[in-house]
């Protein structure tokens, strides 16, 4: 599971103390991934005040966070400006350079009520793997966590003729892969890894059907991330 790095306020808290907020996100695959064909992927987060371009909170989820956010948080926890991020050259190639580079802020937004109601049903029907490596301070918060649950969820998949010629295991993690990662699902949260397949049966061609239906029991690794309201919600 990728660890997650935290630094300085949440999107939430900094809306809280500060009011007006800009928030810049970045959800990329790392070149080492791209080049291997591994599934991997970052997401990064950055909150700025908006009248002192101070940057209040910096997020992770990926490769390498602890190490990365280590470093940042000297900077977010001097004060450093969006300015001054922004005024650094970034270090070709890798995923920490995302973090100088972010240029245009998203829209914010306050949580919803439905968005509060189901963090709150995450935090008290499912058991969170958190442990925390390293804290400071209050408004220097600095907290390096690996934040995570598995699910195990039941799934019919229609697996396309173009998918046979791939081993049965690899071309069903495929298509979990594109139904389940980096989206939020419903009760659950930010689907970040399809972990383990438990169990494959089937393989029936049905009448009428130009595939091959399979039944598949899949532990599914998700995080009640910092951040993943900003990703479309599954049901």
């Amino acid at each position: 599971m990728p660890p997650i790095g935290q630094v300085g306020l949440t999107e939430e808290q900094a809306m809280q103390e500060y009011g007006d907020i800009d928030v810049y996100t970045s959800n990329f695959r790392p070149l080492k991934a791209t080049v291997s064909g591994l599934p991997d992927r970052v997401f990064m987060k950055l909150t700025v005040c908006a009248k002192t371009d101070n940057v209040l909170g910096l997020q992770m989820c990926g490769e390498d966070s602890p190490e990365i956010v280590q470093g940042f948080a000297v900077a977010v926890r001097a004060g450093l400006t969006k300015a001054d991020f922004d005024a650094t050259v970034g270090i070709h190639h890798t995923s920490a350079e995302e973090l100088v580079t972010m240029r245009t802020p998203e829209d914010s937004k306050q949580l919803s009520a439905q968005e509060e109601r189901l963090i709150l049903e995450l935090k008290l029907q499912q058991g969170f793997d958190i442990k925390f490596e390293s804290i400071y301070g209050h408004n220097g918060t600095l907290a390096f966590v690996h934040m995570f649950y598995l699910s195990l969820i039941e799934r019919t998949l229609h697996l396309p003729p173009l998918l046979l010629g791939l081993p049965l295991n690899e071309a069903i993690k495929g298509e979990l892969e594109s139904l389940f990662l980096d989206k939020v699902i419903a009760n659950l949260g930010l689907c970040i890894s399809v972990y383990d397949i438990r169990s494959i049966d089937g393989g029936f061609v049905f009448p009428g059907d130009g595939a091959s239906t399979y039944m598949c029991g899949v532990q599914t690794g998700y995080v009640p991330s910092i951040c993943w309201k900003d990703y479309d919600c599954e049901t």
